[in-house]
């Protein structure tokens, strides 16, 4: 099916509940929106490249991926994902690119998901306040 954006909509999980049809989607944005829960991508195993970043993601939210066997991209800059988060992100091992600038991961959680990894590149940097 391709790609869908609705990067910087104000997108709410209310309407996330339409996204059941789009099960061969491969490319979701959904940067800068208010989607919270992730449960809507267990209807796309197809799913190849995922970007959240900014939107109020959080650890818990990453057991959703799990739906997702082919994702190679993920973004999650400037969300809530911490280091209680990687878990899931580990269960990732076709990732290519997993982008946490600007998350609640220590260095040492990044040191950790890299070894877990290492084809994967893992995009780091202290979050700033």
């Amino acid at each position: 099916m391709g790609s869908t954006s609705l990067r910087d909509t104000g997108l709410h999980n209310r309407a996330t509940s339409h996204f059941d049809a789009l099960r061969a989607l491969e490319t979701l944005d959904l940067r800068g929106t208010n989607v919270r829960s992730l449960n809507f991508i267990r209807h796309m195993p197809g799913l190849e490249q995922l970007f959240v970043d900014g939107s109020p993601v959080r650890d818990s939210t990453l057991a959703n991926l799990r739906h997702c066997p082919g994702l190679t991209r993920v973004g999650l800059a400037g969300t809530s994902v911490s280091d209680k988060g990687l878990p899931y992100l580990i269960e990732l091992v076709g990732a290519q690119e997993i982008n946490l600038f600007d998350t609640s991961v220590s260095e040492h959680g990044a040191t950790y998901l890299r070894t877990a990894l290492p084809a994967c590149n893992v995009l780091w940097q202290a979050q700033t306040k």
